[in-house]
């Protein structure tokens, strides 16, 4: 007989775990940034109260601090680099539940049909207690990891946790606003609102933009004194720090950085894009990323982002410098009419494309996606694709694909232009075209891409 924990397992998404191998190449906060923020969620967490005195304390009119906290903030903010420090915190202090970051687009990432078997998979490793309930639970009734998630949270999580005298086990959930559905994203907080009003040692901590679905949900009055809400402010302190450690690594790593003289940069650059990021980490990982590119000196990539136009005081938001910074890295790329139907499909179909066959897709001479998109290792990323040998492409930053997507924004970069759209219908449906019944034979199609055609 296959045991519970096994049969959980396989229902699971491994890959959403805080320190999964998928993400275990994203950002964390570094040493010396967001410490007092960490520290105020983590009191949060194990002592289930609220530090007062502290700046940016939002009130809290209820004498019993509500067991969900929503820490929200732009894109770009650092949101999911809180979300996984905080989450090793925990778990270095016996009190991690389970984690589960979503990832627009991702097979198993991008949808909530195995969030919360991930997390009772989670808390059964976890828990001793939970271990023998949740996979007594599953052995009983292995059809419940088929079941609606609304069914899955209350059989494989909420029972099992009645009458548990462990300490609160604390559940994490990142990017509620990247998983697939704004209706389903609605369900998981009402579900997670209801699970409130139990008495069961579990704290929720769902981090997401302010999305004005996620507000309705929240604003709601059946969430009135259930949660507690935690802005993600800029900082320009820890935008600074960031800088100055990775421009210090840059200049110890590359070796034709040898020659150049100390500091580098010099304080007045430094200070200009501390400025221009306005507080917020996705400008100054984007600054980074650019400028520590093994095919550059990054000494001339340094004074291309020096030369952007439209910089200084002023801006209209915090993200104009940013759209500024990736119309550059764009327009730094040799012109050639292929980029935009390349980025149009990335966008598309994130994570199940290789540069093959996006090749083949647009009918490009072989190791055309792959040059075309040389110069923009900063915002396009390789992945490895479940169950596929070829490495495929996706957008490093959600923000990179809200630029291209807002016409106003991206300018000739536009990706979302209707001709464009409906042209690239017309060759996925012709490429969908069986030419033999076995699909592995046929020329570009991954496993998944028949069902995930989403072009609007």
């Amino acid at each position: 007989m296959i045991s519970g924990i096994n049969i959980l397992h396989r229902a699971s998404a491994s890959e959403a775990f805080h320190n999964s191998a998928d993400s275990g190449a994203q950002p964390r906060c570094h040493p010396e940034t967001r410490i007092e923020m960490q520290e105020k969620l983590l009191k949060w967490c194990i002592n289930s109260e609220w530090p007062s005195g502290q700046a940016g304390t939002e009130s809290c009119d209820t004498r019993t601090e509500p067991s969900i906290l929503w820490v929200h903030g732009p894109a770009g903010a650092g949101k999911s680099a809180i979300m996984k420090t905080l989450s090793q915190r925990l778990e270095e202090a016996g009190r991690l539940g389970g984690t589960f970051f979503f990832k627009r687009g991702h097979s198993t990432r991008g949808n909530a049909k195995v969030l919360f078997t991930t997390i009772a998979l989670q808390l059964a490793v976890n828990s001793l207690q939970l271990r023998n309930r949740i996979s007594a639970t599953v052995e009983q009734n292995p059809t419940l990891v088929a079941r609606s998630i609304g069914v899955q949270l209350q059989e494989l999580i909420l029972n099992p946790c009645e009458g548990l005298e462990d300490p609160p086990w604390i559940i994490i959930i990142d990017g509620l606003d990247e998983c697939e559905g704004e209706n389903v994203q609605q369900e998981v907080l009402r579900l997670i609102e209801a699970s409130a009003q139990r008495r069961i040692p579990l704290r929720f901590v769902v981090a997401s933009r302010p999305e004005a679905h996620i507000h309705e949900v929240f604003d709601g009055l059946s969430f009135h004194d259930m949660y507690r809400a935690f802005n993600i402010d800029s900082s320009f302190h820890d935008v600074r720090t960031y800088l100055v450690s990775e421009f210090a690594r840059i200049h110890r790593e590359h070796s034709t950085m040898a020659m150049v003289p100390l500091p580098w940069p010099s304080k007045e650059v430094l200070e200009s894009l501390v400025d221009k990021s306005s507080g917020y980490f996705i400008y100054a990982s984007t600054v980074i990323n650019f400028v520590d590119d093994k095919y550059f000196r990054p000494t001339q990539r340094l004074e291309v982002i020096q030369n952007l136009s439209g910089s200084g005081s002023g801006l209209l938001s915090p993200f104009t410098a940013l759209d500024v910074l990736y119309t550059q890295i764009l327009s730094a790329v040799p012109k050639n009419p292929h980029l935009v139907p390349i980025l149009r499909v990335v966008d598309i179909f994130p994570y199940l494309l290789s540069p093959k066959q996006i090749d083949a897709l647009l009918g490009l001479r072989p190791e055309d996606t792959e040059l075309s998109l040389r110069g923009l290792h900063s915002v396009v990323q390789l992945c490895d694709a479940d169950r596929q040998m070829d490495q495929c492409l996706s957008f490093t930053h959600a923000s990179f694909s809200d630029f291209l997507r807002d016409p106003a924004r991206a300018g000739d970069f536009y990706i979302r232009d209707w001709g464009g759209l409906v042209e690239l219908a017309r060759l996925v449906f012709t490429e969908l075209g069986y030419n033999y019944e076995d699909c592995t034979k046929n020329q570009i199609r991954p496993p998944g891409l028949c069902v995930h055609v989403r072009l609007l």
